[in-house]
């Protein structure tokens, strides 16, 4: 059964009110973000965006063929008959499993600058 998702809406007004935020108490985070974004724009078909609309980055290149990042951007919940026994199969390489990898990356000092740009 399909979702219902918001698509771009859903990202733009959480982004927004984030843009408020960092605007408000941390405008050195919003000026890295933004650095950030900017090295982005080269790899997207739009090419210039704002802090609003980079929020939907991941669902304008669907298009391209860069699918390594596919399945970071949901999770499959699987509805399981409590008679059923075995290992349900899903994509456990989902949006949760990958926050915690780029949390993991970040925290550990070691991390090659490539790796701690990209999560």
């Amino acid at each position: 059964m399909p979702s219902l998702a918001f698509w771009s809406t859903g990202h733009m007004i959480i982004s927004r009110i984030v843009l408020e935020e960092l605007k408000s108490q941390a405008p050195e985070v919003l000026d890295q973000i933004q650095a950030e974004i900017d090295v982005l724009t080269g790899y997207s078909k739009e090419g210039n965006y704002s802090f609003v609309e980079a929020a939907e980055w991941a669902d304008d290149n669907k298009g391209i063929p860069w699918t390594a990042f596919d399945d970071w951007h949901w999770v499959d919940t699987p509805i399981i008959s409590p008679d059923f026994h075995g290992d349900p199969l899903y994509n456990k390489m989902n949006v949760t499993w990958a926050i915690d990898q780029m949390k993991r990356t970040l925290s550990f000092q070691k991390t090659p600058s490539f790796d701690s740009n990209l999560a």
